[in-house]
Parts: structure tokens; sequence; C-alpha cells
């Protein structure tokens, strides 16, 4: 009787994260989203979180209202991942982001001194901003992130904001990704640097 009313309760979980995710973003055909997924969309506009066609999510995805994120097909957000937007983030198509890395588009915070002070006045508890501005998002730099097709980002990597990560490339374990990422090499360390080039196939690989 309890296994029965265990599975029920964890079934209806299920259908409830099911649904948070329809209702907040737009799913391609054969996408699945896992038991750990969450998702926020503050817009609540659900064509601002597009995911292509048999791609999978089992990671955090997070929207700020003036954000757009874009997932490609066939493209994965493994457990405990990251996309936190304020701007833009765009994951392209064969594309993973492995456990525990984080692809952040804003600083979250100014890099000012004085202008922290005037952040945490506007976004503390009581302040004019709160609790919309709670976590400061709206008050820091944001540069759009783009991630090409066919990439790899290894488990507790960081990818800030206005970086490209170029085709067929991937990315070390726990590297800090600050600068575009040239297609088909392995970058890795802190800041990530270049440490081989792939060799670039002569012919189209892949379709989407």
């Amino acid at each position: 009787m309890i296994g029965k009313l265990l599975q029920l309760y964890r079934w209806k979980q299920w259908k409830s994260l099911q649904e948070e995710f329809h209702n907040n973003a737009t799913l391609g055909e054969m996408t699945e989203v896992g038991s750990k997924a969450f998702i926020r969309n503050e817009s609540k506009d659900k064509s601002r979180i597009n995911v292509g066609h048999h791609s999978r999510i089992d990671g955090y995805i997070y929207c700020k209202s003036s954000g757009k994120i874009e997932i490609g097909n066939y493209s994965t957000i493994q457990d405990e991942a990251q996309l936190q937007c304020l701007e833009h983030i765009k994951i392209g198509h064969y594309s993973v982001v492995a456990g525990g890395s984080v692809i952040m588009d804003n600083n979250n915070h100014r890099i000012e001194p004085e202008e922290r002070v005037k952040h945490r006045i506007r976004a503390a508890p009581g302040g004019p901003g709160y609790p919309g501005l709670g976590d400061g998002y709206e008050l820091s730099d944001s540069a759009p992130i783009i991630v090409e097709d066919v990439v790899w980002i290894g488990a507790c990597c960081v990818i800030l904001k206005g970086v490209t990560v170029g085709e067929g490339s991937l990315v070390a374990r726990n590297a800090i990704v600050t600068k575009d990422v040239p297609p088909y090499t392995i970058v890795a360390g802190n800041p990530a640097r270049v440490v081989k080039q792939i060799e670039k196939p002569d012919y189209k690989y892949y379709k989407v």
C-alpha cells in the first residue's frame, strides 16, 4: 500500500513538472524533461524559452523577463547544469552542457563598488526594487552567449557573458570561459585556453 502511494506521489510530481515546463517553454517533438529539472520564466511568455526536438532537460533554466533562451535539436542540459539568462543564451544542435556547469549571460551585479552599494539599497528587503530586484540581475552588465552546434561543455564549467563557443569544440571539466572559443578546439583551465586542435571533417557530418 505504501509503495503504491509513493508511486502515485512521484507520478503526480512528474506530471506537475511536465505541465510547468509546457506552460513556460516551447518544447519540440520527442524532447524530454527529467525529474530533477527546474524552470523559471519570469515573463510567463513561453516563446521566450524554445527547445528543439529530441533534446533533454535535466538542469535548471532561469530566464528573466527581458531574456530569451534557445536550445537546439538533439541537445542535453544535464543534472544541476544552469542556464541563467538576462539577455540571450543560445545552445546549438547536438550540444551537451554537462552536470554542474553554469552558463550566465550577466554579472549578477555591477563591478564598481559605488554601483554595488546602489544595488543593495534598491534590491534589499524594503528597498524600492524589492522583491522584483531581489536578485539584482536587472542592475548588472550582460551580453549574449552563443554555444554553437556539436559542442561539449564538460562538468562544472562556467561560461561567462559575451562568449561564443565555436562549432565542434570541447570545453574541459572545471574550465572558466571568459573569451570566445575557436571552432574545433579543446579549451581548458582558468581562464580557459586552447590546448588542442580537433580535425574538422571535410564533409557535413550532421543535419538538423
